[in-house]
């Protein structure tokens, strides 16, 4: 008889091996869990064809992992095998009892902490999570740092060159951390409808955040000075302390980003200080070596020349005759020889502040123009040296100031300052006058930025002025103070997962932006069972999770530079220190203290496992070194899209088996229900471009009477929105609806605001305005119709435009979403990606074909 016994030896918590499978069934083991490794396509291997850029998590000898056999077990039973297992793991009894959100109740936040004297008590969230891990003793649990990260979908988010709304980012885009460099978006969240606050910072800026937006702060009354804490807990902290707390300045260095400007930007700031735009391109000045230094960044063919008979007044001209000539001449046969006024100029210099709209502005109405302003950090301190080098001053004290009768131009320079990691204070000064003659002659008004940063020298390049900067105390403003935040809305909110340790990103304003209470729940909850290790990223979030740690009450210790702390009941480490003890383990330099490190060490907690994204040392670690523990959970915001990258993951901890979905924050946040009728009207016409179909579509008037009519049997059951992507679609859809009212970024906002706040207050009224009107802003509760007309195909902008209809009111609790297509090539592929998203959110959509 042929042995047909395949024996599966189960070595600890993560290995196994395979014996006695014949050669080909090996093979196909092999196969069954071997994936395309993301990096192999740059592999000169690959490149050449020696090498198929594949790699399996089982090897033709057998061995695999516990994780696998879902996977391999079925080829062995389909081989004709019978399998015999002997498990050799230690023998662990668990039966945990769930827990509610009063779990910490019993136990107060000590003396110090931002709630001193109040019960620690668990979010709804929060106790999900736990309660998901105490049902499966290895796992991995997607939570949507929910919970942690939301912003409104109008705030700005800073990346590489310039800016995007939270509402646009997605997965796969770059946004710019802290320090400069780019970091890579891997997870977006949409837990729906929540409150907003403004938060003002005492220099003017300001941000949007939900009440659970995570920040980073800064509170000297703090032992550990820094935290992460959210909004809703600051807002706490401030309620019984008077000191203030701080969020961190971005240092913006390592901004590797560069633009390809018109002209050099300090140049262009110089020339915005005491430049003029009007006859020519020039200036006045009287400091030599500016005029010098201005003088090597323009091009060969020019000169700065002084006016005749004037001793301070300069122009940039050609630098001869010739070269004047040549240029005009080469300027005319571009344009056939015909000489005609078309707002363009041969001089370089000119036609640049043309385009970048200077041109004849006076000093008042300057500004920076956007590419300088979301140019590079070098750029932009160019820019920053040459306005602060004409306009700035610093007195004898090295306090810094500009000033200017523009207020958009010092706004700007406000804008430039905290661009690169500074701190700019406005004050208006109204009602100037100055006297002449025995008169007092009225002058403009002033705007005046008062400038701090930690090495303010970098400000400026003239000798003069960097010499006067001797005063160091301006380097002890690092920090940015909060000094108020109010309650200003409830909208659509959205969390971004960046790829980075800190999860920090810049938002509006250049404000830096970013849960432990749960591992530390988990570890309080198998602490009677033995010892268990939380492995973070890094040493901030050592210290953060070591202080949750504490407050909870627990025994913990830490692991990781001069601190090594063997035998507490909980230990906080990162992977790197990990790495190192086991090195000198296997070197027998450690003095056992590896030994006396795993000993009685039941659970291993692995915070933000995501960054097991393939076979290195943290893998390596849990798969031999910490093999035997037997209680595995992994907590991330987002598993890597890469099926070898999920599998590296799982292999180690184990299985997906907890997920909190967006939908279920937003379900938790009470919005109104909705339901979605997609009205398809039928046209042949047939258009080689969106853009051509889309502009028959909102134009034909035929299909405008329609739409117009069914509007006002829609709003005849109550108010009704309608968002239109033309203004001359809203326009002539106002005149065909009675009594209705367009709304359209021509329109002032205080206008718009009070458009919507009259709909709040009346019955059956039609409101038509553009999708970019009502983006940010709007707070009307009383929509109870919302017609989307060719909304396109955009996630973010036909969720977000449904979010407009979905808050509750007092009579409120449903909103009819009414999507108008047509059968038209473009318009029908875009309803059908838009039923993909009604779909993802699980809104009820209805499909009916119509005719007009």
């Amino acid at each position: 008889m042929s042995e047909t016994i395949a024996r599966i030896l189960i070595e600890d918590e993560v290995n196994i091996h395979i014996t006695g499978a014949d050669l080909h069934t090996r093979r196909k083991l092999v196969n069954a869990v071997k994936y395309f490794l993301p990096h192999a396509r740059y592999s000169p291997a690959y490149k050449l064809g020696r090498w198929d850029g594949t790699t399996s998590f089982c090897t033709l000898g057998g061995k695999t992992y516990l994780n696998m056999l879902d996977k391999l077990l079925p080829i062995l039973v389909e081989a004709g095998y019978e399998v015999q297992i002997d498990d050799q793991r230690h023998n662990h009894e668990f039966d945990f009892s769930e827990i509610d959100d009063s779990y910490l109740s019993s136990i107060m936040w000590p003396t110090g902490h931002r709630a001193a004297g109040q019960p620690i008590m668990l979010r709804d969230y929060q106790v999900e999570l736990i309660n998901t891990c105490l049902r499966n003793m290895q796992g991995i649990i997607i939570a949507p740092t929910s919970a942690g990260k939301c912003q409104p979908m109008s705030s700005r988010v800073k990346i590489p060159g310039g800016w995007k709304t939270m509402g646009e980012i997605s997965v796969g885009d770059v946004v710019t951390i802290p320090s400069g460099e780019s970091a890579n978006v891997i997870g977006v969240y949409h837990p729906g409808v929540k409150d907003v606050y403004k938060i003002t910072f005492d220099d003017g800026r300001m941000a949007m955040s939900c009440g659970d937006h995570i920040w980073k702060v800064h509170n000297h009354n703090w032992a550990n000075k820094w935290k992460l804490i959210s909004l809703n807990e600051i807002i706490k902290y401030q309620k019984t302390n008077a000191r203030k707390i701080s969020i961190p300045l971005p240092d913006m260095t390592m901004d590797a980003y560069n633009a390809s400007l018109p002209m050099h930007p300090y140049l262009l700031g110089a020339l915005l200080g005491d430049g003029s735009f009007r006859t020519g391109i020039g200036m006045s000045s009287m400091d030599q070596d500016l005029v010098d230094k201005l003088s090597t960044m323009i091009k060969d063919e020019y000169i700065i020349k002084k006016k005749p008979r004037d001793n301070c007044d300069y122009h940039i001209v050609f630098k001869d005759r010739d070269t004047h000539k040549a240029e005009r001449s080469r300027w005319i046969l571009k344009k056939g020889g015909i000489t005609v006024n078309d707002g363009t100029s041969y001089h370089y210099y000119t036609q640049c502040i043309r385009q970048l709209g200077l041109a004849n502005t006076h000093s008042y109405n300057k500004f920076v123009p956007t590419e300088y302003l979301n140019a590079g950090y070098n750029q932009r301190l160019n820019i920053l040296q040459g306005l602060l080098d004409t306009d700035g001053y610093v007195d004898k004290d090295g306090h810094i100031e500009f000033a200017s009768t523009s207020e958009q131009l010092s706004l700007d320079v406000a804008t430039l300052v905290r661009s690169v990691g500074g701190i700019a204070k406005l004050r208006h000064s109204q009602n100037r006058k100055y006297k002449y003659k025995g008169e007092m002659i009225p002058c403009r008004d002033c705007y005046t930025l008062s400038i701090y940063h930690p090495t303010p020298e970098i400000l400026f390049s003239l000798a003069r002025k960097v010499s006067r900067i001797t005063n160091r105390v301006v380097k002890k403003f690092p920090l940015l103070h909060i000094v108020s935040i109010e309650l200003v809305s409830n909208e659509p909110v959205k969390c971004i997962m960046i790829d980075h340790p800190d999860h920090l990103y810049i938002t509006d304003d250049y404000v830096v932006t970013h849960n432990t209470i749960v591992t530390a729940s988990l570890s309080r909850l198998t602490q009677d069972l033995g010892r268990s290790v939380v492995i973070v990223p890094n040493k901030n979030l050592v210290e953060q999770t070591e202080e949750d740690y504490r407050n909870v009450g627990l025994d913990v210790g830490v692991l990781y530079g001069d601190r090594k702390e063997y035998n507490r009941k909980h230990t906080i480490c990162t992977w790197q220190s990990l790495n190192v003890l086991d090195k000198k383990s296997k070197d027998a330099l450690d003095d056992d203290q590896l030994a006396e490190f795993l000993n009685g060490l039941v659970a291993v907690i692995v915070d933000e496992v995501h960054g097991i994204k393939d076979l290195g040392v943290l893998h390596r670690l849990l798969s031999t070194t910490f093999a035997n523990i037997p209680i595995r959970w992994g907590l991330t915001g987002t598993v890597p899209e890469a099926e070898y990258n999920q599998m590296s993951l799982y292999s180690v901890i184990g299985p997906l088996v907890g997920e909190l979905e967006a939908k279920d924050l937003q379900d938790a946040g009470h919005l109104a229900q909705c339901n979605v009728n997609c009205l398809q009207t039928q046209e042949t016409q047939v258009y080689k471009d969106y853009q051509s179909e889309l502009k028959f579509l909102l134009n034909n008037t035929d299909r405008l009477a329609w739409m117009a009519q069914r509007i006002q049997e829609i709003a005849l059951t109550g108010n009704t929105l309608v968002l239109i992507d033309r203004i001359a679609t809203g326009k002539a859809l106002t005149d065909l609806i009675p009594g209705s009212n367009f709304i359209s970024g021509e329109m002032k906002s205080t206008k718009r605001k009070e458009h919507y706040k009259e709909i709040n207050f009346v019955d059956n009224a039609v409101m038509i305005a553009t999708y970019g009107t009502t983006s940010t802003g709007i707070s009307i509760n009383r929509i109870f119709n919302l017609v989307l007309v060719e909304p396109g195909k955009s996630f973010v902008r036909v969720i977000q435009s449904i979010g407009r209809g979905l808050r509750k009111a007092d009579d409120k609790d449903a909103v009819e979403i009414y999507d108008f297509s047509s059968t038209c090539k473009f318009s029908k592929r875009h309803l059908t990606k838009r039923i993909q998203h009604y779909k993802k959110v699980q809104y009820p959509y209805i499909l009916t074909k119509v005719t007009y």
